[in-house]
């Protein structure tokens, strides 16, 4: 008697079961960077804010975790408390977690950027980050300069996070 009603739950369970929706995945762990979990929601949220797919997305989230756990150790790139407050948790995660990269590297790289007068010059003869309006070269300088400084300040970031990389255990999750 126990048994054929116990067999009755089981299949009245099992109907219910089979009746519902499938259900939404709401967080996983995707990846696991030196012993620190990745979670799915922290996927989405990249993917929210760089409108990239999912694969791109897990591959800027684990390259930021190497650089935040670098950063965060200096003080100077600390946020302060109200930095990028709004959102929902993990898009506010994501834009503290680049808040204090940028900050780490425009301490730690941008001070180290020389960029030669004569670089500026051979840029504006190439005129392809020339003013558009025809600007002359002490008013173009500037702005040309910065371009300079930027991108040798990604090169060194680059070559950065490829070190990191290397260093690093990364062990991604099937889905």
């Amino acid at each position: 008697m126990r048994s054929e009603r116990r067999a009755a739950v089981l299949a009245a369970v099992m109907t219910l079961a089979a009746s519902l929706a499938p259900a939404e995945l709401v967080e996983r762990v995707v990846a696991v960077v030196d012993g620190r979990a990745l979670c799915l929601s922290d996927v989405r949220a990249v993917e929210q804010l760089d409108g990239v797919g999912r694969d791109v997305a897990l591959g800027r989230l684990v390259d930021e975790t190497l650089l935040f756990h670098e950063a965060f150790r200096l003080p100077q790139a600390a946020l302060a408390e109200n930095d990028g407050a709004d959102g929902d948790a993990a898009v506010r995660r994501a834009r503290q977690r680049r808040a204090v990269i940028r900050r780490y590297v425009d301490f730690r790289f941008r001070p180290q950027v020389r960029i030669e007068d004569e670089a500026v010059r051979q840029a504006y003869a190439l005129g392809s980050t020339a003013d558009p309006a025809g600007a002359d070269f002490d008013r173009a300088a500037p702005a040309l300069r910065e371009r300079l400084v930027s991108a040798e300040v990604a090169r060194r970031v680059e070559e950065w996070l490829r070190d990191l990389r290397a260093a690093a255990r990364i062990r991604y999750n099937p889905d």
